[in-house]
């Protein structure tokens, strides 16, 4: 009866006409550099600095290609919230290349799993996103009207799910219906992050340590990216040191000066010790306080 019911809901939500349309070819130039993170904290600062009366939201996007073709993606976004968790949101994609040549990115849901079997999505084909790529830059956007219409059965979910996207290859400008209180236009400016790795030596006295104080706690570890990554710093049992640091690409508009910014931050009031900069596409950057010293350099893995 649970799986009738299942396919059933695929039929009414995926029963919508299309134009005929394709798999997406495994090497597609619109999609082959879609996956990645990307994160628009330095448009969320900018907003606070400028004290913006509604500021975007804060989200961190995940795209990852499942299997070796670009035909399928999974869309993970995590929101943060004033009160509460972040809301955490995954969605499957499947590209499909119209007898046009436009490019159609149909969503789904995940279902519940029923016990010892597979992963099941239900197709939402009213908020499908169409468009095309001109110059270089792959442009979609769904029927707002349609997908509204299914959006109560979403639940909160439906607050981030991708109405309209511009993707240049670095910069991803999304729309979610958690946008639309700022305006038909307003979108999340994500920028495609990148991955730090590096260690880091903090003593056990803290700021007050000694000069010939030897308890230094060392993590060869570390992993976060750029695009305003926080990592909390632990001592060797694993327990929270009270401190954590913070890697942010930024923009000081008024002085028309971009930075890789590296901050020591306190957990206590989330305010920055120390900080460093270094130019914005430099691929290591580090701090030396003494007490507490860090590096970084690009690549290596990632904390997911």
């Amino acid at each position: 009866m649970k799986h009738s019911l299942i396919a059933l809901l695929i039929v009414v939500l995926g029963g919508c006409a299309a134009l005929p349309s394709q798999p997406a070819a495994p090497g597609d130039a619109r999609l082959a550099n879609l996956a990645g993170d990307y994160d628009n904290h330095a448009q969320v600062w900018q907003a606070r600095e400028a004290k913006t009366v509604l500021p975007p939201v804060h989200v961190h996007h995940r795209i990852v290609a499942v299997g070796k073709s670009a035909e399928v993606w999974d869309w993970q976004l995590r929101m943060d919230r004033p009160q509460g968790a972040p809301l955490e949101v995954s969605w499957r994609y499947d590209a499909r290349v119209l007898a046009d040549g436009r490019t159609l990115l149909t969503p789904a849901r995940p279902l519940p799993v029923v016990k010892g079997g597979a992963a099941e999505f239900a197709p939402l084909a009213p908020c499908a996103m169409v468009g095309g790529i001109e110059h270089g830059v792959l442009t979609l956007a769904t029927d707002i009207a349609a997908c509204s219409a299914i959006l109560p059965g979403l639940g909160a979910a439906g607050a981030l799910l991708p109405v309209r996207l511009r993707f240049d290859g670095h910069v991803l400008d999304v729309a979610t219906f958690a946008d639309q209180p700022r305006g038909a236009t307003a979108s999340q400016h994500a920028v495609r992050a990148r991955w730090f790795s590096g260690w880091v030596a903090i003593n056990g006295a803290g700021p007050n340590a000694k000069a010939d104080s030897q308890d230094w706690h060392l993590h060869r570890d570390l992993a976060l990216h750029d695009q305003g990554d926080v990592l909390p710093l632990r001592w060797r049992d694993g327990k929270p040191s009270g401190y954590s640091i913070r890697l942010e690409q930024l923009e000081y508009q008024q002085r028309d000066t971009r930075v890789l910014k590296l901050s020591l931050l306190r957990d206590a009031d989330g305010d920055a010790v120390a900080y460093a900069w270094a130019n914005p596409d430099a691929s290591q950057i580090g701090l030396n306080l003494g007490w507490v010293q860090v590096g970084l350099r690009l690549g290596g893995g990632d904390r997911h």
